[in-house]
């Protein structure tokens, strides 16, 4: 189990990378996508990256096509932030893991 700390820090680069993924949508639809993450779904900076949900909830909230392009984003700012391989594909929650487990 990894300690509050580094479970702390660790979903908030998960939640910069989704926020600078968000930037590329314009400042509005990026808090407008946050609102509702929080609200509708309960995935918060304080949880996103334990919280399984984020890619379906994103994809609801988006649709295909923006989700699809945030994610791509997101994913790739997982990648550089955490050191980790490209081989996750389009896999949101796979890239996550292994982020997590660069994390320990």
């Amino acid at each position: 189990m990894l300690s509050s700390n580094v479970m702390e820090n660790f979903n908030s680069k998960i939640f910069d990378c989704l926020d600078e993924a968000l930037l590329v949508l314009g400042k509005n639809e990026k808090e407008h996508v946050l609102f509702a993450l929080e609200n509708e779904y309960h995935i918060t900076a304080k949880n996103i990256g334990s919280n399984p949900k984020l890619e379906e909830a994103l994809k609801e909230t988006l649709g295909h096509s923006g989700s699809a392009f945030v994610i791509m984003h997101t994913l790739e700012n997982i990648v550089s932030s955490f050191k980790i391989s490209r081989a996750y594909g389009d896999n949101l929650a796979r890239a996550i893991g292994a982020a997590k487990k660069s994390a320990i």
